[in-house]
This record gives structure tokens, C-alpha cells and sequence, in this order.
């Protein structure tokens, strides 16, 4: 198979546009959009083309919206031009109104974070079916998505010594990010992220189609507490492993969706569930930290911690973890078994007193359940054994039958 790898050393050029008015009639609106915020500027009574042009160029360059100020704008004559303040910074701007007002794009962007640069990759083509695409130096992924066909790669490895692939949602500027975010990635490729020496990415953003294949071998530190270092959504099924670092799916939006089949995590690895999203099965081992805001169905747990926004159909817990219920609704099934001693699981329904129901609940050696405030109904009788039930905070006279 063909390798494609990325380079990231194209030499960067700004973006330039003209704004042309091309009538100057009294009352005459012409409005500039970037992000759908708006300039307007009305023509009065005797102006001119040039005079209505030079009034445009002056409420942009004056805007304190922070997406105007990545453009430094100038204006000659009826032509105001807009000038990427930063080379290889794409922007999208847009022209509407009763006047007439002609926009042009003169120059494109392009530079070293730019993925649709053919000069940035090794093939000196974009990446393609069937290829190995290989992101292994740490210049930062970041314009040009669109540009980037969810393609059936034969592999994509993004490797520890990789630096930001994809955009935050919310731009260091100041403003949710208007630019393609992700990168578009065909189904059932194969996924790693992380591999070899190397810190790990500080960002991975991806956009899966209906099958995931995604092992996580390390990451970066996150760069804000609201978004995981990888993120990933779109899916349908398939599969996360993660052996460390943080992990999430559909995490940083809640209007993404996404649904893993199954998740496994492991050593100090973090796996967040986005609201919109589902894990149908997680298994959590040693002190690995699950966070679910959206749809955890069974969860296998026999170390680390998970924090649970929503009820679970299933939870079986073994050895030392907690399992913190923090959502109302029914759970079918709640097994928790101590291994001995210092290897007790908790469940822990003490964080937020909501009612939630158990349907079938079994805590046994030494597990504990804590609900002092009594949020959780017995559909069927729970069974404790005598060490588990005196570990356990049942609330202040707990109502017992034996059965």
C-alpha cells in the first residue's frame, strides 16, 4: 500500500478578497457577514460609490467583533479589500443587501496548517483510498477540512510526536468556530492514536463514518476543562479501546451524536460520553475515569471511577471502584461484589439525591451502596450479605423485608 504522510512545511500566504460597490442609490443597504454577524452600512442622499466604500471599510476595520479583526481591511476608491492578518489564517466572509456589492476572492490561504495543501503531504497529493496516512510531526492540522473526502484509507496513525489535528470549538479569539472542525473519516478505518515516543496530540478531532475503529494509546494533556484531547462522533458502531489518555465521544458539542458499540479503558485513560451519544457496552479497568452525560448501557467496571448522568440498563461492579449514579431513571440490574479487603466497589447514589429505581440489585462482599438521602426504589428485594449491609449507608431507618 502507499504512504502518504504529512509535512506541514508549505510556505503560508494570506487570503484576500475584494468588496466592490458597484451603485451608490440613497437608502441602499450593504451588509458584510462573517460567522452571521453583521456590518451594515446605508447610503445617504449624494454619496458615491467610493464615498459608500470608504464608510464600509471604515465600520469593519473599526468592529470590535473579533471575526472582522482577523482581516485588516483597506479601501481604494469603490474597492474595499480584505487582507488575512495572519498568513495562512483562512476566513469566510459573505455579502448581501439592496445594493450592489460584488465579492471576490483574489487570493486563497494556504500555509503549513493547511490540509488541502497537496505541498503539505509527502505524496504531494491529498490523501486518498486505500493509502497509509501517517501524521507523525508536530506542526498543527488545522484549514482545509472540507476540502478532504471521508476517503477508505487503509490506515490513518496519528503518533505521539503529532501535535493538533482539527479545530476547537470555541476559537482562543472568542467566538464558537465557524471552519470545518474535524477531519472526515471514512468507516471501519483503521484508527490509532498516540504510537511511539512522545507526549501524544493535544488535539484529535475526528468526524467517523458508521463504522469506528479507534485504539487510543496515549494523548496530550487537554488545552481547556470542556474538551477532550480526542474526539470522536459520527459513528454508528464500533469500537474504542484506550489504553491512556482522554477520550471522547461527541463530548465538546452537544449537538453531535455518535454510538460506540463497545469501549474498553484502561490504566489512567478518561473516556467522556457527549449527551447526544451512547456507549451500548464500557469495560473500565484499573484507575480509569469514566464520565457519562449521555447513554453508558452496560457497564462492566472493576477499577478506576465513573460518573453517571444518565441511568445504565446494567452495572456490574468487582474489586475497588465507584460507580456515582447521578441521573433519575431505572436500572435493571446492579451487581456489586467486594474481592476482599481494600477491594470493596461502591455505588455511590449520594451526589444527587434524584429517585432512581434498581430493579434487581445484588451487593455482596463488603460492596457498599450509599444512598443516605434514600433516592432508589427496590423494584424486587435487593440482596445483602451481612458484611455488605453493614458497610452500607441505607439512609436513616431503612424499611428491610426478607424475602
Amino acid at each position: 500500500m502507499a504512504t502518504n504522510k504529512w509535512r506541514g512545511d508549505y510556505l503560508a500566504r494570506a487570503k484576500v478578497v475584494t468588496l466592490v460597490v458597484g451603485s451608490s442609490t440613497n437608502t441602499h443597504t450593504f451588509i458584510t457577514t462573517m460567522n452571521g454577524k453583521s456590518i451594515t452600512v446605508t447610503a445617504g442622499a449624494s454619496e458615491t460609490t467610493s464615498t459608500i466604500a470608504t464608510a464600509i471599510q471604515a465600520a469593519l476595520a473599526a468592529s470590535e467583533i473579533p471575526e472582522f479583526r482577523e482581516v485588516t481591511w483597506t479601501v481604494d476608491t469603490a474597492t474595499v479589500t480584505g487582507t488575512a492578518t495572519t498568513k495562512g489564517v483562512p476566513f469566510t466572509v459573505s455579502k448581501s443587501g439592496t445594493g450592489t456589492y460584488t465579492l471576490t476572492t483574489t487570493v486563497a490561504s494556504t500555509g503549513p496548517n493547511h490540509v488541502d495543501e497537496v505541498a503539505n503531504w509527502s505524496a504531494g497529493t491529498l490523501p486518498a483510498a486505500t493509502e497509509d496516512i501517517i501524521v507523525d510531526v508536530p506542526v498543527d492540522m488545522l484549514w482545509g477540512w472540507e476540502s478532504l473526502s471521508a476517503a477508505a484509507f487503509n490506515s490513518l496513525r496519528i503518533k505521539a510526536t503529532a501535535s493538533r489535528v482539527g479545530l476547537p470549538r470555541w476559537n482562543p479569539l472568542g467566538y464558537v468556530e465557524y471552519r470545518q472542525r474535524a477531519w472526515s473519516v471514512d468507516t471501519n478505518v483503521p484508527v490509532a492514536i498516540g504510537e511511539g515516543d512522545g507526549s501524544g496530540p493535544t488535539r484529535v478531532i475526528l468526524s467517523v463514518g458508521s463504522v469506528l475503529a479507534a485504539v487510543i494509546h496515549k494523548t496530550g494533556d487537554r488545552e481547556n476543562d470542556a474538551e477532550p484531547v480526542v474526539n470522536l462522533y459520527g459513528c454508528s458502531s464500533g469500537t474504542i479501546s484506550a489504553a491512556r489518555g482522554d477520550v471522547g465521544v461527541g463530548s465538546d458539542d452537544d449537538t453531535l451524536t455518535g454510538t460506540v458499540t463497545t469501549g474498553t479503558i484502561d490504566n489512567d485513560a478518561t473516556l467522556t460520553v457527549g449527551k447526544g451519544c451512547t456507549v451500548t457496552t464500557c469495560e473500565q479497568k484499573a484507575e480509569s475515569k469514566l464520565v457519562g452525560h449521555g447513554t453508558v448501557t452496560t457497564l462492566t467496571t472493576s477499577g478506576g471511577e465513573a460518573t453517571l448522568y444518565t441511568a445504565p440498563t446494567t452495572v456490574t461492579a468487582d474489586g475497588a471502584c465507584v460507580v456515582d449514579l447521578r441521573g433519575t431513571g431505572t436500572t435493571t440490574t446492579v451487581t456489586a461484589r467486594g474481592q476482599g479487603e481494600g477491594k470493596a466497589p461502591r455505588i455511590e447514589c449520594g451526589n444527587n439525591p434524584r429517585a432512581k429505581t434498581f430493579t434487581n440489585t445484588t451487593i455482596t462482599g463488603g460492596a457498599i451502596l450509599n444512598d443516605p438521602d434514600k433516592t432508589v426504589t427496590f423494584t424486587n428485594a435487593a440482596q445483602f450479605d451481612r458484611e455488605s449491609l453493614k458497610a452500607s449507608d441505607l439512609g436513616a431507618r431503612p424499611i428491610i423485608q426478607r424475602t
